[in-house]
């Protein structure tokens, strides 16, 4: 079980990254929103030639988005975790073991110890 230091330097942790995620979510969404506009600025007259532009643009981006906001989902399911069940927080669902604090100090929001994480 984490100390109450450790506890508190993990969901201080965990809000910095939701944060972080939150405020890079926000500046790609901006950019997608820019991104229509602009095509449809270019091709006034064609709402379906500005859209498929768009999106033919934002497939990287939209990658990247999908792949951010699942991080955002794991952070937040962790963060709700330490504050919901802390004395539960930072123990192996699988092997019952402690997860290091080192290992939740590199990623808190991990789910499992390093054993069970690369598997058999």
């Amino acid at each position: 079980m984490l100390s109450p230091q450790q506890q508190e330097e993990i969901r201080h942790r965990l809000r910095a990254e939701q944060d972080n995620l939150r405020r890079r979510l926000a500046r790609i969404e901006e950019v997608e929103s820019e991104r229509r506009r602009s095509a449809a600025e270019r091709a006034p007259c064609s709402y379906l030639d500005a859209t498929r532009e768009a999106e033919i643009a934002r497939d990287p981006e939209r990658m990247r988005l999908d792949t951010l906001s699942a991080e955002l989902r794991r952070v937040e399911r962790a963060l709700h975790r330490l504050l919901e069940e802390p004395e539960r927080f930072g123990v192996c669902p699988e092997c019952g073991d402690a997860i290091p604090f080192e290992r939740l100090r590199l990623v808190p929001h991990s789910l499992r110890c390093i054993d069970c994480a690369n598997g058999p």
